[in-house]
């Protein structure tokens, strides 16, 4: 049972490392990401109408 805890924790810092990974690229991709979304690049050959 003791190394299904230490596995358990393992997999808990290990996911806590990529969550806070995660949130890293999307602070550093979020302006990227929110131009795209408002910007779009086929929106400037969509018609005006």
């Amino acid at each position: 049972m003791c190394w299904f805890l230490e596995k358990l924790g393992l997999l808990f810092l290990v996911r806590i490392a990529v969550v806070e990974q995660a949130e890293q690229w999307l602070l550093f991709l979020f302006p990227y990401l929110l131009t795209l979304v408002l910007l779009p690049p086929w929106s400037n050959y969509a018609p005006v109408s």
